[in-house]
Formats: C-alpha cells, structure tokens, sequence
C-alpha cells in the first residue's frame, strides 16, 4: 500500500503523532496481538482540514478492507468444505461480517473524494504523522483449498483466532483517533464481533 496517496485531518495546524506508547490489545479471549504494533516506517502526510475524515480514518480504512477480503477466501473455503457443520455454519457467519465490513469501508471511502497530497499546497492545511499499522502478511494467509479434510476444521479456527487477534490493533487506533463517525463506528462495532468470533472459534477447538 503506498503511503503517499494517504490522508486526513486532526488539529489545526500542527503535526501530531500518534501515540506509540500503546500496548497492545488484550482479552482474555483474545489475547495479545502477535504482530508489532507499528512498523518503523513513518509516513507524513497532508490534507485539507476541511475534509470528513482524517489520517487515521484513512489509514484504517485502507488496512481493514485488505484485512477483511484476507478472511473471506479461507472463510469459504471452510464453508463449504469443513468437516463440523457448526464451523460450517460459524464459517458463513465469519465470511459475511468480512464481506459486509469491506464493502462498508470501500463505499465510504468512495465518498472521500478531497484530494490529498504530501507536497506542500496553498490555503490552510495541516501536516501529521502517523505511523504505520501491520496487517497480516498476503504470504502468511492460509490456502486451505490444500488442507486434508481431516485438518481443515482447525487449520481454519487456529487462522481466524490469529488474524482476529492482530485486528486489534487498527480498530483501537481508528476508535481512539479516528475523525469519521462511520469508521469509528463500525470499528466498535466491529471489535464486539471479534470478540465474539474468537469466543466461539475457542468453544469449537475444545469440542474436536
């Protein structure tokens, strides 16, 4: 994802960072997030302060559509092919929360149509930082078309319990600095769900 074309807004005039002191987020369903919270890449970027959303919003945004078109493939792989129907079913459920967030965040950021620029431009405009979020990694996304049968209920639920785990750490930043009332919304709202996948992914391994 290229930084450059991101961004946003947060106080007039100034250069904020966001707080890398942070820890990462816990539950005791959860978890701690295996991946780091940010990478040590940092990318200025610049935005009219008249726009609906900020950096964060648009940094959110950007990693939650990949990060939930990430969960569809294996989500219905798992559907169709699992052995349990329960993880069939929890499987379905799974994928059209995914489905349902990534056309929700592509539609709103369809309406985010300021330009954005990292050079320097007339009129007031403010410059902030904002350090990178981790996804999971494209390579690290399980094929498990390729899974025997016997392994694919919990090659499945040990993928949803991790890649819901780093999750986390973008929904905090987008509910604690996001500007746009739609993304910090559905970022709690989707943290709730999340919480209650792993709830029930954890319920479903002590049942095999």
């Amino acid at each position: 994802m290229l930084a450059l074309v991101l961004a946003p807004v947060l106080a007039a005039a100034c250069t904020n960072v966001v707080d890398q002191s942070q820890p990462a987020t816990t539950s005791p369903a959860l978890g701690t997030s295996t991946l780091p919270s940010t990478t040590a890449r940092r990318t200025g970027v610049t935005v009219s302060p008249n726009a609906p959303y900020n950096a964060q919003d648009f940094l959110f945004t950007e990693r939650w559509i990949t990060h939930s078109n990430q969960l569809v493939g294996p989500a219905t792989v798992a559907r169709d092919s699992a052995t349990s129907q329960e993880v069939r079913d929890f499987a379905e459920q799974v994928r059209e929360r995914a489905a349902a967030d990534a056309d929700a965040l592509t539609a709103l950021r369809q309406t985010w149509t300021r330009p954005v620029s990292t050079e320097p431009s007339f009129g007031p405009r403010e410059t902030i930082e904002t350090g990178e979020r981790l996804i999971t990694p494209d390579a690290d996304i399980p094929d498990l078309s390729k899974v025997p049968p016997g392994e694919l209920d919990n090659r499945f639920l040990e993928f949803l319990l991790e890649h819901n785990r780093n999750g986390l750490i973008p929904l905090d930043d987008e509910k604690r600095d996001g500007k746009a009332l739609e993304a910090r919304d559905l970022a709690t709202k989707t943290t709730t769900a999340l919480l209650a996948e792993n709830r029930r992914a954890v319920e479903l391994q002590r049942q095999r």
